[in-house]
């Protein structure tokens, strides 16, 4: 492994009270001192919890049969590597070894992948420093990086915010939606003028 990366371990998974589409992934580094937490949808949340009580039947689910065939056909290794945000969204690669052949590929797929395969999931130090966040052992709340939160999410804890009172949290999360805002904007301009 390079020193620029840190492995990551898989922790588990947990539903957001109040949302009924989405849950969290939770990823920590080896120490188990930081941790990462990762939006997922409730299709996801399933696909996690199937494979908590292994039956003979998981061998037959695609993503496993498709991984059978992968490694009968090869001796390549693969690993995740997770390299950057577009989007509010992780970037992430699977990555096979030696060849160093790479496909991008879903976070919340990558890591459900890496758990069924026990693949090394590795994140870019630098990001998974901006990114982390304290271990807690506290199941009542986890804390997100505003960055990788849907723009409606952000729109429903901003709302909350003000309905809680909780005015610093409201300022950021405007200020959040604004950078986007004006984000979004910039490359709307930026389309316009290279279609004229």
């Amino acid at each position: 492994m390079e020193e620029n990366k840190v492995r990551l371990v898989f922790r588990g998974t947990m539903e957001i009270a109040g949302s009924e589409n989405v849950g969290l992934i939770l990823l920590a580094n080896e120490e188990g001192t930081k941790q990462l937490n990762v939006l997922c949808d409730k299709h996801m949340l399933y696909e996690f919890a199937v494979r908590e009580h292994p039956d003979r039947q998981n061998r037959h689910l695609i993503a496993e049969s498709v991984w059978s065939l992968f490694s009968q056909l090869t001796d390549e290794r693969c690993h995740i590597l997770i390299h950057g945000i577009a989007h509010e969204q992780y970037q992430c690669i699977l990555v096979a070894e030696p060849s160093l052949l790479s496909t991008p590929i879903r976070m919340s797929d990558a890591v459900l992948l890496a758990t069924i395969t026990e693949m090394p999931i590795l994140m870019d130090a630098a990001l998974f420093e901006r990114q982390s966040l304290p271990v807690t052992d506290q199941e009542e709340s986890v804390s997100l990086p505003i960055n990788t939160v849907s723009a409606h999410l952000l729109q429903k804890a901003l709302d909350k915010a003000i309905e809680d009172e909780d005015y610093e949290m409201a300022s950021r999360l405007r200020d959040e939606i604004s950078r986007r805002s004006k984000r979004d904007q910039g490359q709307k301009e930026k389309s316009s003028e290279e279609e004229g």
